[in-house]
This record gives structure tokens, sequence and C-alpha cells, in this order.
């Protein structure tokens, strides 16, 4: 893409080189989120003379690019969604029942002991990123194995 489009990368407020621990909690939600992205956007069309931007989104990023697309047609042309999210506690569920069944295939009682204790679905960010260690495993195959 950077062969043929002026591409922009957006860090977050609270991600990577922008992470501080003194961040408001309450500034981590969407509501600022968009904001930041629309000041980033404004800024981009100001100062490449551009009346419309291409905006992609990645995982989470697929999220905010959808609700900004909506929100702001005019100053969106495209939007690309890659990894799209559409219904994210579904696709957590989903995941989660595919992971039970690679592990029970598989024989797998360690595996299948953390992740029932996520059942019915992950609550919080570390089940979420231990079921999402499972299923990039695709089942693991016995229980000597480990993430």
């Amino acid at each position: 893409m950077e062969d043929y489009f002026l591409v922009v990368y957006w860090e977050q407020r609270g991600a990577g080189r922008s992470y501080h621990g003194n961040i408001a909690r309450e500034s981590m939600t969407i509501e600022p989120i968009e904001q930041d992205l629309d000041e980033l956007v404004d800024l981009v069309r100001n100062r490449f003379g551009k009346e419309r931007v291409i905006l992609l989104g990645h995982s989470w990023g697929t999220i905010l690019g959808t609700r900004y697309a909506h929100v702001h047609p005019e100053k969106v042309a495209v939007y690309v969604g890659v990894a799209q999210i559409a219904d994210f506690a579904e696709g957590e569920q989903i995941s989660l029942q595919w992971a039970l069944a690679q592990v029970k295939a598989h024989d797998n009682q360690r595996a299948l002991n953390t992740l029932q204790s996520i059942a019915p679905a992950p609550q919080t960010v570390s089940q979420e990123l231990e079921l999402g260690r499972w299923v990039g495993r695709s089942g693991v195959h016995s229980a000597e194995d480990s993430i």
C-alpha cells in the first residue's frame, strides 16, 4: 500500500509508545478514542488537502472504523476492514467452543480444564488472551504441550 498511498499509522491512546501508567481509566472508552480518530482524520485531511481519506481498521480497529465511517461518511472515501469484528461476544463463544472441541479430540486435559474455567465466554482480558493462545495453537495435542 505504501507504494501507492500515503499511509498514516495510528497508535491509539494507551497503546505502544503512547502507554503511560497515569492515563485515566475513564479516558480509555470508545468515545474519547473515537474523538482521537476524528482529530487524526481532520489533521491528515487538512495537512494533505484531501476532502476524504481511506480508512483501514484491523481487529479492534474494525469496530472503531465501521462506527467512524458510519458517523462521518463525508470524511471517509473508503473503509477497509481486516479481521473484521461483527459480533465480538458471539465470536468469543464460537472460538471457545471450537477450542474445547479441539482439546477434547486430542485428550489434552490441562487445556480442557483451562478452557472450561473460561466457559461460557471470557470475562476478563486475561481469559481472552488465554483463549486466544489455545485457539492459536489449533488444538494442542498432549497435556505435556505448553504455551
